[in-house]
């Protein structure tokens, strides 16, 4: 026999096993929790009665096994019928409460599979660009210097000394965001083309404007729409014996930051203003002006710059026949 105050170990053995114990005596379990214990044993019972039971009628009453697998594929059915109709609710709460990102998301993914017959995408021109960028950068900088440096200088007489000091046009090429090609409005002899284009470039140009006063562009962009024609189409190499090029209306540029004494020449002088750089830009190659580059002896600068008009000869619905007088590249 235990002394008083000890317990036996046999006696903790042989209770039941995961019950706690305390001083080797069973803790009393509180009638609340000996209901819910039973009303879980009861539950399990009713779901393996529920479960089980139409095993027992159908083989009681001598009814095939298919019922049961009937009823398992119903049951089965339901569940991913309700899984299917809380995700639309949880799909609509979720866009009740993101409207605004859904519907942006949505419009996103429907423009991108929009599709403009007459605009085309031409993102292998892009990726040539891309490639001769370098090279176009030289041929601007000969450009600036033989073209628009001269345009300068004549354009006021404060700028006589005008000159480039540093073109650099930078590793962003220019992007082409869609072109329009014109066959049945021109003439069988011509191409017309419109480029949508677009130039946020980090260009890098300075100038002397009079000693000691300089002046210099870091950052470029420029959108418009530019038409190319390619004129007259030709039997033998290299097809066209001319391009050119122009802007349809002004393009509009934004100078991103200017040399550090711009701001003072621009009290002094306004002969640099961007309006003023963009009329001699608009002087070279906006409509009417054109640039143009004959490929062949034969075309010469003076024809492409200033083209004749042509007879275009349309026959009416009522059978009468009416001359027309149009431009190269025009409507």
């Amino acid at each position: 026999m235990a002394a008083a105050g000890q317990t036996d170990p046999s006696e903790d053995a042989l209770l039941p096993a995961g019950l706690p114990t305390h001083g080797g005596s069973a803790e009393k379990l509180s009638p609340s929790a000996v209901n819910r214990l039973l009303m879980e044993l009861l539950m399990y019972f009713g779901r393996a009665a529920f479960l089980l039971y139409p095993v027992y009628l159908s083989g009681y009453l001598g009814f095939s096994v298919s019922w049961v697998l009937l009823c398992m594929v119903m049951v089965t059915w339901w569940k991913k019928n309700r899984q299917w109709k809380d995700s639309r609710i949880g799909t609509a709460i979720e866009f009740v409460d993101n409207e605004s990102q859904v519907v942006h998301k949505e419009l996103r993914s429907a423009l991108q599979m929009v599709h403009f017959p007459e605009v085309e995408k031409v993102d292998w021109v892009n990726k040539v660009l891309e490639q001769a960028w370098p090279f176009f950068g030289m041929y601007m900088e000969k450009f600036l210097k033989e073209n628009i440096q001269p345009a300068v200088r004549l354009s006021s007489p404060a700028l006589k000394t005008f000159a480039f000091t540093k073109i650099h046009f930078g590793n962003i090429p220019l992007k082409i965001k869609g072109m329009k090609a014109y066959t049945h409005e021109v003439d069988q002899r011509e191409v017309v083309l419109d480029l949508d284009i677009s130039y946020l470039g980090d260009v890098d140009i300075d100038a002397v404007v009079k000693e000691p006063i300089t002046a210099g562009v870091k950052g470029l962009k420029l959108t418009g729409m530019l038409r190319v024609i390619l004129e007259p189409l030709i039997g033998v190499a290299p097809l066209v014996g001319g391009v050119t090029f122009f802007f349809i209306r002004r393009p509009a540029p934004e100078l991103s930051s200017f040399g550090p004494l711009v701001k003072s020449l621009r009290l002094a002088s306004s002969s640099l203003s961007e309006e003023a750089i963009m009329d001699i830009i608009a002087s070279l190659m906006v409509l009417p002006n054109r640039m143009c580059v004959p490929l062949i002896d034969q075309v010469k600068v003076d024809q492409m710059r200033f083209p004749l008009p042509r007879v275009r000869k349309t026959q009416e619905p009522s059978g009468i026949e009416s001359s027309t007088l149009v431009y190269s590249g025009s409507f």
